[in-house]
């Protein structure tokens, strides 16, 4: 976006338009429909196409045809942060055939958001004074994404549920009457 804005600053139009094609071109074979919210769409498509780099098995089941009551900023953020964490841990496991993510998310007739994300793992999960700690080697960034995470659903008074096996790791979200 920055060269684009650039190029049409410095007025050469013509060579905007055929910079956003090219870009268009290459994209468009890897955009697929997973909702009907754009933003949403944005989000899942950039982190299908990084999950599918990293050789990862993706099942995503997203109806969120209705238009919920939660920001687009939070609604980014959790999608983002969850599928960003799910996509470290699957692609830590050796065997591509064993790295899995599966991502659902609704909005049920009575109004209430649920989503639902889980992923292989293979590392221990470790729990330090009540808050899950990443196995990252920048310290600084040790459980941001999930703190970032409760914050939306503490934002709209919903509940998350982390559930974990020697395999699994799941994030479960509850936003009532989005």
């Amino acid at each position: 976006l920055s060269v684009i804005q650039s190029l049409f600053q410095s007025g050469n139009q013509e060579e905007a338009e055929h910079y956003m094609k090219e870009i268009e071109s290459q994209t468009a074979a890897r955009t697929r429909v997973f909702c009907k919210n754009g933003i949403i769409n944005a989000v899942l498509n950039a982190k299908y196409n990084l999950a599918q780099e990293r050789e990862i098995d993706c099942f995503f089941h997203i109806d969120l045809e209705k238009l919920i009551g939660i920001d687009a900023v939070s609604l980014c953020c959790l999608f983002s942060n969850t599928l960003d964490n799910s996509i470290e841990a699957c692609a830590k496991i050796p065997e591509p055939l064993q790295r899995h993510m599966s991502v659902k998310a609704r909005v049920a007739e009575n109004g209430y958001f649920t989503y639902e994300i889980t992923n292989t793992k293979r590392n221990a999960v470790m729990e330090q004074k009540g808050r899950l700690i990443s196995d990252k080697e920048d310290a600084a960034s040790h459980g941001l994404g999930l703190s970032n995470v409760r914050e939306v659903v503490e934002k709209y008074n919903g509940t998350m549920d982390i559930s974990y096996t020697e395999d699994k790791f799941t994030v479960t979200v509850l936003i009532g009457d989005a």
